[in-house]
Parts: C-alpha cells; structure tokens; sequence
C-alpha cells in the first residue's frame, strides 16, 4: 500500500511556510 508522506523534514518546512502566511494575513499593514 503506498501513499503520498510528507517526510519530517518536508512537512516542518510546510508548518513554517504555513504560520508565516497565517502571520502575515493577521497583521495587515506589517
């Protein structure tokens, strides 16, 4: 049965993309 993991690395770098985003997008104006 294979599927599509993100490996530790991949998915840490996904989180970080991620919270910037969510950062950016909750302090309009920065």
């Amino acid at each position: 049965e294979e599927r599509p993991v993100f490996t530790k690395e991949e998915f840490l770098k996904m989180v970080k993309v991620v919270d910037r985003e969510m950062k950016r997008k909750s302090e309009p104006g920065t």
